[in-house]
């Protein structure tokens, strides 16, 4: 007959063994979620840099639908501001140097009717060498291209958006740098 000695002796290894057993499971599920939560933040990782990645394309998106949306709405004294040469130099002028993007406002022909490089203004835009801001014009399809020219001899990235009246006729097209100018 066991004595009272191995009797507690016996109950105490059996408390220590499922002490150490619960302990190593709590430590496996502990690690286990610690695997998981790396697992996740290496999917993460690269989705938050595209993310930021793109995020000056969507801002200047968002500039040029605002400024789009703008021109073709508010009404100067009788006309809406695409139609007020001077009135949309000076407001063009005046986001472009807010926001730092080069902005250029343009008819259905590719006439500038406004630009950050106000010299500009009144000549043909041919700084698109696909045709991107005349394909954009045509078909309402928000493009990028990379304008070298004069202005900008070691590239800019620009959007393209088109721009149109309440009725969806288009009357030409916004093109805003993607990154920041000087």
């Amino acid at each position: 007959m066991p004595t009272k000695s191995s009797v507690n002796n016996d109950r105490t290894k059996t408390i220590l063994t499922w002490t150490v057993i619960i302990l190593s499971i709590a430590l496996v599920l502990s690690w286990l979620k610690y695997v998981k939560s790396e697992f996740r933040w290496f999917n993460y990782a690269p989705v938050a840099q595209q993310v930021i990645f793109e995020a000056p394309n969507y801002t200047a998106r968002e500039e040029a639908w605002m400024i789009a949306d703008t021109i073709t709405t508010v009404p100067t004294s009788q006309n809406p501001l695409y139609k007020e040469s001077t009135t949309l130099e000076s407001y063009i002028s005046s986001i472009s140097n807010g926001v730092k993007r080069d902005m250029v406002v343009v008819d259905t022909n590719k006439m500038i009717l406004a630009d950050t490089v106000s010299k500009n203004v009144g000549s043909k835009f041919m700084e698109d060498k696909g045709n991107e801001v005349g394909q954009t014009i045509a078909d309402g399809n928000i493009r990028s291209f990379e304008e070298i020219s004069g202005d900008y001899p070691k590239g800019i990235t620009q959007v393209v958006l088109p721009m149109k009246d309440q009725s969806g006729k288009a009357l030409g097209a916004v093109i805003v740098s993607i990154t920041q100018i000087k």
